[in-house]
């Protein structure tokens, strides 16, 4: 199950929230393996933050992965999500990240790779 985790300085509608919704979890199938009906995507807008001293409409995004995925797929996964929050919402710079875990618990199942 990837887990997509967003927060933002922006401020997001609702109808907004959804596009971004469904848009990731379509995106999420670029890496292989993974697929829109078993994402979670937390959607966080309006946060307070920061860079150094400044305050502005940031984007942070953290991907959770089980088990690795190549370079090639995560990069173009950030580079269409990038391109997709620059024409949904008002930010000033977009910051991804990657974590992979070997082992995750669901559904009351704890597997290791």
């Amino acid at each position: 199950m990837p887990y997509v985790s967003l927060s933002t300085g922006a401020p997001i509608s609702d109808e907004k929230k959804e596009v971004l919704q469904k848009k990731i979890g379509q995106l999420i199938s670029i890496i292989p393996g993974k697929s829109s009906p078993v994402t979670m995507i937390k959607i966080e807008d309006d946060c307070d933050m920061y860079m150094g001293e400044e305050k502005a409409n940031w984007a942070f995004c953290e991907v959770r992965l089980l088990g690795e995925a190549p370079y090639e797929c995560k990069n173009e996964f950030y580079l269409k999500f990038r391109q997709l929050l620059k024409e949904q919402i008002d930010i000033k710079e977009i910051y991804l990240n990657y974590v992979v875990f070997n082992e995750w618990g669901s559904r009351d199942n704890f597997r290791h790779l």
